[in-house]
């Protein structure tokens, strides 16, 4: 297994992506991805409640989230960590380190 560090930057999709690197934008998309933002997939995406608590209480919560969300849409990868921090500007910044099953 690979580990690939996946982080809420933002990134222009590639669309043509294939095999691994296509699996590792699927999991930075599902990290972008909102609960209740994709039509008939209500499911899909990070809790957004979580943003608006104090970040020790987010950090507390986001393995089991992030990890909820891989399984559902993404089982081909495991989350191994995840954590959130307020950057140099106050914004939000999630950084996971994702496992995959390369082959």
């Amino acid at each position: 297994m690979a580990k690939y560090l996946i982080d809420n930057r933002q990134e222009p999709v590639n669309f043509s992506a294939k095999g691994l690197e296509r699996t590792v934008q699927n999991c930075k998309n599902l990290l972008m991805c909102r609960t209740g933002e994709v039509p008939y997939d209500r499911r899909r995406g990070v809790n957004a409640q979580l943003f608006d608590r104090p970040i020790g209480y987010l950090n507390a919560r986001l393995l089991p989230e992030m990890e909820r969300t891989m399984a559902l849409c993404n089982p081909e990868a495991k989350l191994a960590n995840a954590r959130a921090y307020l950057d140099a500007d106050g914004g939000l910044m999630i950084e996971t380190i994702v496992d995959i099953e390369e082959g």
